[in-house]
């Protein structure tokens, strides 16, 4: 690294103030020395210049008093030890008076100029420390997440800033923002404490706008939320109470009267139309789960292929035509038993619902590094490109091309709640021949597991 040298080298701690003098007798008598050995080596003794050097380096260093020391003792020791006779003092003749003079005068502005270069540099430092300390107080009130903090590191802060505890009064609303205020600081450290009270307004006012702005989505999307499961409920409730209650008056009325037949298929609407009823109540309460945040999935290691067995094992799916991709041995995977089951429901119910009524479904489960992926294929119309990103939209329904009305368009939305809340994904993209393929990556288990008789 390129080191600049610094010829202004910052102010030192002055003696105490006879010592301060007794150093300016010490550089005058070095002059002398210097003043013998060049009186000695070169027989001249014009030696004034050596001793004005002096009094320069005294002034410049230790101040106008010193100096002036410096000056009187540079002409006795010039008079007496230098000029002839030598070693006695004579009297001063009007050149030693002009040197005494300019000695004074050199004193005097090296003095002065040693106060205010003392001064500058001093006012510099503590200018750099201020700007270093408000630099690193702006980059640290940005980063603070919340009010507290702020408020925090802003009073550790201005405590370092005062020498001593500064009281922060509570924030009040000013001119659209924040204002700060605190208790009172040395006069020197005020203006370093005022821009630090400016910098942690503004930062607390990002920080509320940022927490208003989230309260107004939040608010947003709850009301967007409680609109589409009232309109919901008025559409996907009202159908199967109607049919309940038809079958049900019907039965009771006529009951007697109507053949087996028609009984049969009485009760079957009623209990048909009482499942539907119960699988929307229960992804309601899932999906309030899922966007409320209250998942807390207990993770086993567990054999995914046994859990699809189950899921495949559900009455309205067995009419399915299934194509089985998967390896003999258990495919051990990290999840919630539960919650696996449940969104494994929801992708098949998905594909029972568009594979239209003899497409067949293919469920393929594969192995790979540190994840277990589960696809599931249907051959039903699929959907646009530019759909699939609004498949997990919670309400969203596609064109029912095959069973039923297309569900209450939760299924999804719950599902990938569920995988992701265990570590896993979920994703929809175009099947190989048409259809919709939606595929799950689950984290594998850490030590495989046997499967369970």
């Amino acid at each position: 690294m390129l080191r600049v040298p610094n010829f202004i080298a910052p102010p030192r701690a002055l003696p105490p103030r006879v010592g301060r003098y007794l150093v300016a007798l010490g550089v005058v008598a070095v002059a002398t020395g210097v003043a013998e050995l060049i009186f000695r080596v070169f027989g001249t003794d014009r030696l004034a210049v050596v001793f004005l050097t002096a009094v320069v380096v005294v002034g410049t260093r230790f101040g106008t008093g010193p100096a002036y020391l410096a000056g009187l003792a540079s002409v006795a020791m010039n008079n007496i030890y230098l000029t002839e006779p030598r070693f006695r003092f004579s009297t001063f003749t009007h050149e030693d008076y002009l040197v005494l003079a300019l000695f004074a005068l050199v004193a005097a502005l090296s003095g002065r100029l040693t106060g205010r270069l003392h001064a500058a540099l001093a006012r510099s430092r503590c200018e750099s420390r201020d700007r270093a300390r408000l630099l690193e107080a702006s980059r640290s009130f940005h980063a603070a997440a919340s009010e507290p903090a702020l408020l925090a590191d802003l009073t550790a802060r201005l405590r370092e800033v005062a020498g001593a505890p500064v009281p922060i009064f509570p924030p009040a609303a000013h001119e659209g923002g924040v204002r700060l205020e605190a208790g009172p600081v040395p006069a020197e450290a005020r203006p370093v404490a005022d821009l630090m009270l400016e910098l942690a307004a503004g930062a607390l006012s990002r920080i509320r706008a940022a927490e208003q702005r989230v309260e107004l989505r939040t608010l947003e999307r709850t009301a967007e939320f409680r609109q589409a499961v009232l309109s919901s409920v008025s559409h996907d409730l009202r159908t199967p109470l109607a049919t309940i209650l038809t079958s049900a008056s019907t039965l009771r009325a006529f009951g007697d009267t109507l053949p087996e037949e028609t009984v049969a298929r009485a009760y079957a609407d009623i209990e048909g139309e009482a499942l539907r009823m119960n699988r929307f109540i229960v992804g309601l309460l899932d999906m309030i789960r899922v966007d409320g945040g209250g998942l807390e999935p207990d993770l086993h290691a567990l054999d995914v292929l046994e859990v699809l067995d189950r899921c495949l094992g559900r009455p309205d799916l067995k009419a399915l035509q299934m194509v089985r991709t998967w390896p003999a041995d258990p495919v051990m995977v990290l999840a919630d038993p539960l919650l696996l089951e449940r969104a494994l429901e929801n992708v098949l119910d998905n594909a029972w619902r568009y594979a239209g009524a003899a497409g067949p479904v293919e469920v393929a489960v594969a192995a790979g590094a540190g994840t277990v992926t589960v696809r599931i294929t249907d051959s039903g119309p699929g959907l646009p490109v530019e759909a699939l990103g609004r498949m997990f939209d919670k309400f969203y329904r596609g064109s029912a091309a095959g069973r039923g009305d297309g569900g209450a368009g939760l299924g999804l939305s719950i599902a990938r709640g569920f995988v992701e809340a265990m570590g896993g994904r979920v994703a929809a993209m175009p099947g190989p021949a048409g259809g919709l393929r939606l595929q799950l990556e689950l984290p594998a288990a850490p030590t495989p597991i046997g499967r369970c008789a």
